[in-house]
């Protein structure tokens, strides 16, 4: 059975959520969202596995650096916030077609 290699972290940034595999750790990669270059922080482990490091900006662009063969990818955060928002916009239409046969 293999462990997951993959861990969550933050963009020093735009504090956007990147998920990358383990082994990237030091690495320089560019931030799919804000575009700046940022270092891959070491995945904690243990209990501590849950949590959200936040990686530190690069002094660097991204194309200077020899290692960039690591791409991070972006966590949708934002999932629930989406399904609420659809909700209401759903139950608003409803609203008004009720609304509407009604009048």
């Amino acid at each position: 059975m293999t462990a997951n290699r993959e861990f969550k972290f933050a963009c020093p940034v735009c504090q956007q959520h990147l998920q990358c595999e383990v082994e990237a750790a030091g690495r320089v990669i560019m931030c799919p969202t804000c575009c700046r270059s940022l270092i891959v922080p070491q995945a904690l482990t243990g209990h501590l596995a849950r949590l959200i490091v936040r990686a530190k900006e690069a002094n660097h662009p991204v194309a200077s650096s020899p290692k960039t063969a690591v791409a991070a990818t972006p966590v949708d955060t934002h999932v629930g916030m989406t399904a609420a928002v659809a909700g209401l916009i759903v139950a608003a239409m409803f609203s008004a077609v009720i609304y509407a046969l009604i009048r």
